[in-house]
């Protein structure tokens, strides 16, 4: 994981963990927007897609904030 810093530069780190929390912020406002309506088996599979996309989301402000220690 360490090699990132040779083809990513600190700002792109930043820019990829900022737009990293688009996706789970939309995914949350849907679902507390339609929770009502979408069927039960999918509200699992979207709450299973929302710790996904955390995850993710996780990682990338993991790799922008370790970006200067070694």
């Amino acid at each position: 994981m360490k090699r990132y810093r040779e083809f990513m530069s600190q700002g792109e780190c930043l820019l990829n963990a900022l737009l990293s929390c688009i996706i789970p912020v939309l995914l949350i406002l849907f679902c507390w927007l339609a929770w009502k309506d979408i069927p039960s088996p999918c509200q699992g599979l979207l709450i299973l897609l929302l710790v996904l996309q955390l995850g993710s989301c996780a990682f990338h402000w993991y790799r922008y904030l370790a970006y200067d220690k070694k």
